[in-house]
């Protein structure tokens, strides 16, 4: 009698247990593929991968740092900072998210300048002021230490 109450719970646990590991090695196979992608500069291929990766371990900071990164690089200024934003609420320390976004909002911002610069008329009071805050912000940027093609650092 004890082993036909036994027999089922041990498939039971046996099956469970079958399952366990390639959940995962799913997840540690996703990790790897988008690590892989993601240092080999195929960065179009890493976004889908690091977004299902946030999707499933939304708690990884790292993760969102890296998919800010891969969105950065792709000119998804927006998302950038959303992700670095959201790596920063998990990790407040992580100085290269800070660093990061900083830099994805300088070049936003010499991007407006340059804009405004371009759209309003030559006789605005406010030109000459554009032109310049442009010119100093992609100086800066030009001479940001650390950063890579993109302007962001750390892979």
């Amino acid at each position: 009698m004890l082993r036909l109450l036994l027999a089922p719970l041990l498939l039971t646990l046996a099956g469970c247990a079958g399952l366990a590991p390639r959940g995962g090695d799913d997840l540690f196979d996703l990790q790897r593929r988008a690590a892989q992608a993601y240092q080999e500069q195929h960065y179009e291929a890493a976004l889908p991968l690091y977004l299902e990766l946030t999707e499933r371990v939304p708690r990884d900071a790292l993760a969102w740092f890296r998919l800010g990164n891969v969105q950065a690089r792709l000119a998804q200024p927006d998302a950038a900072v959303q992700s670095y934003r959201h790596a920063l609420l998990l990790n407040p320390k992580l100085g290269k998210a800070w660093y990061n976004m900083g830099l994805v909002q300088l070049r936003e911002a010499a991007a407006t300048y340059t804009e405004m610069a371009a759209h309003i008329e030559p006789v605005d009071p406010l030109q000459p002021r554009a032109l310049h805050n442009a010119e100093v912000l992609l100086e800066l940027l030009g001479a940001a230490p650390g950063q890579d093609h993109a302007g962001a650092t750390e892979r």
